[in-house]
C-alpha cells in the first residue's frame, strides 16, 4: 500500500511537472471568432466600405521557405567555391528588376513559430498564430475560425484564385473561386507542384480578369532546402526557376495590377525551419507595380503588415483580429494617414474586446486613451503589437526550467528514495499545491510560486543525493564485511 501511495504521489508531481513545461514551451492563445464589416469604419468618401480599391488585382506569389539574401542582388558575383553562391545572386531578372526601380525588396519578420500552417494564417488573418490555437469550438480541423482577408472577399463577392500548396484549401474551405491545390508534404519532389502551377499562373495573369486576388504558393525552393540545404546547386537551379517565373508574371501583369512575392519563412543553413533564429524569421519580400513606384522602407517588416495593407488596397475591410500595421509606402501619399487611422480604430476594437475577454489590465492601459496623429497611431499599434507578441510568441524560459527541474527531481526523489514516510507524503503533496497553483495563476508576475518550487525542489534533491550517497556507502560497507568474512572463512 505504501509503495503504491508513493508511486501515485510522484506520478502526480511528474504530470504537473509537464503540465507546467508545456505552459512555458508550447505557444497557445485564445482565438477571437469576429469578423469586421463594411459599417466598422467611416468610409472613404464616394465609396460604402472602407477605403476605395486601388488595383484591380492583387497577384499574390509565395514562395515557401524564401529567405530575404535570396532575392538580394550582387554587383559583383560571389565565387562558385563560396557556399553562398548558390542562393545569393541566382535571380537576376529579379535583380534588374530592383537595379531598375521597377521593384523594391525588404525584409519580411516571421513570428515563430515558422512552421507554414501557422504562417499562412498569419499572412492572412494578421494575427500571431502558435503552435495551439484555442478556437471558441476547439474544432480539430485546420480551418481558420478567425477573420482574414480571404473571407472579406469572399463575403464582399470578389473571386479569389489559388494556385499551388493545398493547405490552403484545409484554412478557407469553399473560399476560393477557382482553385489548382496539390498536396505538399513530398519533399523529395521539387518540382512537380511548381510545373504545374506555373503555366496556370501565367495563364490567369495574361488572360483573366474575373479574380481579384491570386495566390501562388510555390514549393520547390522550400522542398530543395529540407533534401539539400540551401548551399547546393539544386538550389541555384530552383531558384533560378523562380527567378523566370516571376519574370513571367511580370511581363504579363496589367498596368493595374501589384504583383507581391514573399516568403512564409526563411531557413537554417541545413534548411530546416520552425523555430525563431534569424535565418528562419527572416523572409523576402518584393512588390511591384506598373501603376506607380512603390519603395518599400528600409527596415523590417513584419510578415502581419501584409493584412491590412493588401485589405484596404483591394477595398476590404481589414480582419477584425489583425495586429499589423498597413505598410504606408505602399499606399499613395495622400492616404496614408486615411489607411493608418482605419488600421488603429480596427487594431483598438480588437484589443478592447481581447482585454475585457482576457482580463488583461496592461492591454487595457493602451486603449483607454486616443491617439490622434498618424504618429502616435502607429506608435500605440506597435505597442499592442509588442504586447501581445510578447504573451503569444515567446517561449517562457522560467516555466521550461521549473518544468523539467521539477521532472528531473520527482524520477529522482522516485529511483533514490524505496519508502515514502509521512513527512515525506506532507512533503510532496505540498509539492503538488504549489505546482498547481503555478499552472492556475499563470502569471505570477511576482515569481514567488516559482521561488518556493525552485526552494522546495532544491530540498527534496539534497535529501534525495545525501540518501543515494547513504545507500551506497552503505553497499561499500556490507562488500567490504562480506570480503572480511569469506576471507576469515578462508583462513
Amino acid at each position: 500500500m505504501g509503495s503504491m501511495l508513493r508511486i501515485a504521489i510522484v506520478s502526480a508531481n511528474i504530470l504537473l511537472a509537464l503540465f507546467i513545461f508545456q505552459n512555458g514551451f508550447l505557444l497557445k492563445r485564445q482565438e477571437i471568432s469576429a469578423t469586421s464589416s463594411c459599417s466598422d469604419a467611416h468610409a472613404q468618401p464616394g465609396e460604402t466600405c472602407w477605403m476605395s480599391q486601388q488595383y484591380n488585382r492583387t497577384i499574390l506569389i509565395l514562395v515557401d521557405a524564401l529567405r530575404y539574401d535570396f532575392l538580394i542582388p550582387l554587383d559583383k558575383p560571389k565565387s562558385s567555391e563560396s557556399p553562398e553562391w548558390f542562393y545569393q545572386g541566382q535571380m537576376k531578372e529579379v535583380g534588374k528588376l530592383i537595379k531598375s526601380g521597377k521593384a523594391s525588396i525588404g525584409t519580411l519578420l516571421a513570428d515563430p513559430p515558422t512552421t507554414t500552417l501557422q504562417r499562412l494564417k498569419a499572412l492572412t488573418t494578421g494575427t500571431l498564430p502558435t503552435f495551439i490555437d484555442a478556437g471558441d469550438n476547439f474544432s480539430p480541423d485546420a480551418a481558420v475560425n478567425e477573420d482574414s482577408f480571404i473571407y472579406q472577399a469572399a463575403q464582399l463577392g470578389k473571386n479569389v484564385t489559388l494556385f499551388g500548396d493545398d493547405t490552403w484549401l484545409s484554412l478557407f474551405p469553399n473560399k476560393f473561386s477557382k482553385s489548382a491545390a496539390y498536396d505538399s508534404f513530398d519533399i523529395n519532389d521539387l518540382n512537380s507542384v511548381d510545373d504545374k502551377i506555373a503555366p496556370k499562373l501565367e495563364e490567369e495573369v495574361k488572360y483573366s480578369e474575373s479574380s481579384s486576388i491570386i495566390i501562388a504558393h510555390f514549393l520547390g525552393v522550400d522542398h530543395c532546402g529540407h533534401k539539400f540545404g540551401p548551399s547546393h546547386p539544386v538550389m541555384a537551379d530552383t531558384l533560378r526557376k523562380m527567378d523566370r517565373i516571376i519574370s513571367k508574371t511580370v511581363e504579363s501583369m496589367k498596368p493595374t495590377d501589384l504583383l507581391i512575392v514573399i516568403g512564409d519563412h526563411g531557413m537554417t543553413s541545413t534548411g530546416d525551419h520552425g523555430g525563431e533564429s534569424d535565418n528562419e524569421i527572416r523572409a523576402g519580400i518584393l512588390v511591384h507595380s506598373k501603376k506607380h513606384e512603390i519603395q518599400l522602407p528600409k527596415t523590417s517588416i513584419h510578415q502581419i503588415d501584409i493584412v491590412p495593407t493588401i485589405s484596404l488596397l483591394m477595398g476590404l475591410p481589414i480582419p477584425f483580429s489583425n495586429l499589423g500595421t498597413v505598410i504606408v509606402e505602399m499606399f499613395q501619399r495622400d492616404l496614408w494617414e486615411m489607411a493608418v487611422g482605419m488600421n488603429y480604430e480596427q487594431v483598438k476594437r480588437f484589443a478592447e474586446t481581447y482585454a475585457s475577454q482576457k482580463n488583461f489590465g496592461e492591454l487595457h492601459s493602451h486603449t483607454a486613451r486616443d491617439s490622434n496623429t498618424m504618429e502616435e497611431q502607429i506608435k500605440t499599434m506597435s505597442r499592442i503589437q509588442t504586447l501581445l507578441r510578447v504573451a503569444w510568441t515567446q517561449f517562457d524560459d522560467a516555466y521550461i526550467n521549473v518544468g523539467l527541474f521539477s521532472l528531473i527531481e520527482a524520477v529522482f526523489f522516485l529511483i533514490t528514495n524505496e519508502e515514502m514516510s509521512a513527512g515525506w507524503i506532507i512533503y510532496r503533496t505540498g509539492c503538488a499545491l504549489l505546482q498547481a497553483a503555478l499552472l492556475t495563476d499563470k502569471t505570477d508576475s511576482d515569481g514567488s510560486a516559482r521561488t518556493m518550487i525552485l526552494m522546495a525542489l532544491a530540498v527534496s534533491c539534497l535529501s534525495s543525493t545525501i540518501s543515494l550517497a547513504h545507500r551506497a556507502l552503505r553497499i561499500s560497507l556490507n562488500s567490504i564485511v562480506s570480503a572480511r568474512v569469506i576471507g576469515k572463512k578462508k583462513e
